[in-house]
């Protein structure tokens, strides 16, 4: 039980990280390009991801190549409330 608890927490903090850092994208209006071989391509955020053992399940570009989507699936879904999230990095 403690387990489940310390990794909502870990789950909860890592959303707050991404959602302050990132802007989510709900409404997929731009159409994005999928890179294939994302696995292997080098970016900080994926560090994080592979860090918190979270699913990577897409990567893409929005149209203009600027600003990276990751589709992210939950291993272990805080109260099995949240188990698919998309984030968006928006470039100022």
């Amino acid at each position: 039980m403690e387990l489940v608890h310390i990794m909502e927490i870990k789950i909860r903090i890592l959303s707050i990280f991404f959602l302050s850092a990132c802007t989510l994208n709900t409404a997929h209006s731009t159409a994005e390009s999928l890179i294939p071989r994302y696995k292997k391509w080098i970016n900080p955020i994926l560090k994080v991801i592979h860090q918190r053992d979270l699913s990577l399940y897409e990567f893409s570009f929005c149209t203009h190549g600027v600003c990276p989507s990751f589709y992210l699936n939950f291993k272990h879904s805080p109260i099995g409330l949240l188990n698919k999230l998309s984030i968006t990095l928006k470039c100022i």
